[in-house]
């Protein structure tokens, strides 16, 4: 009897020994653990809706995941000349600075994309429909290389088509 005894000792010991181990860990590295997946992020949580008379202002959402990984899904900025600045987009847009240079339709929920590997650019160009994208956060007043100022940025890691746009 003594002998089973221990081995149901033993038991609950090997059960008990992995829920030890989790909990001894330090909180960083469960954060980091929890950190893992990207977080998803929609283009109406940019902003604070109704504008207010201060104009755009970022949401809490917005902000609690700057420096965060996330995702968002949107449509590349056309335009009919060569594209210096990658910009994703709500709908799906064709920029025109012939007669449109100081107003254009660009959403203001827009985001600069700054790619994290420059091979990816054409491969983007080269979706018609609406592209999932995975990065870091970042926003704040920049000056970006088509000389628009940007409020939000991902640095992107990923990127890829989700089909053609209608379909």
């Amino acid at each position: 009897m003594k002998h089973h005894l221990a081995i149901l000792d033993q038991m609950k010991v090997t059960r008990v020994l992995p829920l030890l181990a989790i909990l001894s860990l330090p909180l960083g590295a469960l954060a980091d653990v929890a950190d893992a997946a990207p977080a998803a992020l929609t283009f109406s949580e940019f902003f604070k809706r109704p504008v207010g008379p201060r104009g755009l202002e970022p949401t809490p959402r917005l902000m609690s995941l700057v420096g965060a990984s996330i995702t968002i899904d949107g449509f590349l900025a056309r335009t009919s000349e060569d594209q210096s600045s990658l910009i994703l987009s709500p709908v799906p847009v064709v920029l025109g600075d012939e007669d449109e240079s100081l107003a254009d339709d660009l959403p203001p929920s827009s985001v600069h994309l700054h790619l994290a590997q420059p091979a990816m650019r054409t491969a983007l160009q080269q979706c018609n429909g609406p592209l999932a994208v995975q990065g870091v956060l970042d926003i704040g007043r920049q000056h970006e290389a088509d000389d628009r100022i940007s409020f939000v940025r991902i640095h992107v890691h990923s990127a890829r088509c989700l089909g053609a746009a209608g379909t």
